[in-house]
């Protein structure tokens, strides 16, 4: 049985990662439509950052910053646009990095394009398309004719992984949408697309200060490594815990995940999401107590909750299943079904375990939710909503 979904869950608008795409339920639905809400566990993300550290050492290139020389514009081919030649001495650019399966990267496009149209003359912006697991380069084509005019700008594709590894590896970007100003072929700033504004109009006005840029991007990075270092040893003391329970030391297993919790309060879900895997398979009455103590907590209990049902649905065992339909419901009863990820979250676990019924309840109440909730104006999670609802009445999604 597969119950692991890991950890606090992070809701925001932000990035995908080479080894991460969205979950196997919002996939389902089509990844860009759902993705402009991006929610992943802590875990989950150092995992990735490790993982990638380990495929992708900085060995293969020289690190980069602001304030760095630019590595070279070594592109596949054009799938729009495009200039002859490499980046030019006195020009300025924006290098960014985007996947057709990022929703987040999709998200950014509209901006970029307006930004390409606020500064055309100015600056010259290209899309290289990286990480895409495989997928023949007629289909990306394909992909990006059909963006029209949201993709109002210059379009690559990566040289093999050559600008990977120069550009997004050496500058420790483990996640795209990414973003590279360029002046004088000298890094000016990095960061998200949907950020640019504030570097080019500075870029424009010549009042961006590239030492400052670099202190924040060293520090930004510096932090994101020391996160992922005491992850690690974070997912090691979960490992071991579980193994001792699973060997029948239980009572040392769960004093050593309590002790965990005590010491780093903020793995407070990663422990709760340890003990439900355990619970479920040995423990119902132990499992039930954790459900109904996380239950009392506030929204993002909730939300995990409800996340952690969604990884039940394919498990093997009928306490592993009545486990992940106890922690939807107390999910939905603690939220007084009033939170919209809740509720989306329901629509897909009651769709995935075949109750059309429920999943069409919660799925209305979610986009009836979503004009007051914080994610209003979110068109990519309305559509998202929209096509489950339609899927749930048996109509063809658009």
């Amino acid at each position: 049985m597969t119950l692991e979904i890991g950890g606090q869950i992070n809701y925001a608008h932000r990035d995908c990662a080479p080894t991460a795409p969205l979950s196997r339920h919002v996939r389902r639905m089509g990844e860009p439509r759902a993705s402009e809400l991006v929610y992943s566990a802590s875990m989950r993300r150092t995992a990735i950052l490790l993982a990638l550290s380990l495929v992708a050492p900085a060995a293969f290139a020289q690190d980069i910053f602001p304030g760095a020389n630019a590595p070279a514009l070594d592109i596949g081919g054009w799938l729009k646009g495009g200039w002859e030649g490499g980046l030019k001495p006195g020009k300025t650019y924006v290098v960014e990095f985007w996947a057709t399966w990022c929703g987040p990267c999709i998200a950014a496009f509209p901006h970029m394009s307006e930004l390409a149209k606020k500064y055309e003359g100015q600056v010259e912006f290209v899309g290289v398309n990286i990480w895409e697991r495989g997928k023949p380069i007629p289909e990306v084509q394909e992909f990006v004719d059909g963006q029209g005019a949201k993709m109002g700008y210059n379009v690559a594709y990566d040289n093999g992984e050559a600008m990977t590894k120069a550009w997004m590896q050496a500058a420790k970007q483990n996640g795209i949408p990414a973003s590279f100003v360029v002046k004088d072929g000298v890094i000016q700033w990095i960061g998200h697309p949907m950020e640019l504004d504030e570097p080019l109009s500075q870029l424009a006005a010549g009042k961006l200060d590239i030492g400052a840029n670099q202190a924040a991007f060293k520090k930004d990075v510096a932090e994101q490594e020391a996160r992922a270092a005491e992850q690690k040893l974070v997912a090691e003391t979960i490992r071991s815990a579980t193994v001792q329970y699973e060997g029948g030391d239980e009572a040392d297993a769960i004093a050593k995940l309590d002790q965990l919790e005590k010491e780093k309060p903020n793995t407070k879900l990663q422990v709760a999401s340890a003990k439900l895997n355990l619970y479920a398979k040995h423990d119902t009455p132990a499992a039930e107590a954790l459900i109904a103590k996380i239950a009392a907590g506030k929204t993002s209990e909730w939300r995990f909750l409800a996340q952690f049902a969604l990884g039940t649905v394919k498990a093997t065992t009928p306490e592993g299943k009545a486990i992940g339909a106890k922690a939807i419901k107390a999910a939905i009863e603690a939220s007084a079904d009033g939170d919209l990820l809740v509720c989306y979250f329901a629509s897909l676990y009651y769709r995935d375990t075949g109750n059309k019924e429920e999943g069409l309840k919660c799925v209305d109440r979610a986009l009836a939710l979503l004009p007051s909730s914080e994610f209003k104006g979110n068109a990519s999670l309305e559509n998202a909503l929209k096509d489950l609802k339609k899927e749930l009445t048996g109509q063809s999604p658009a």
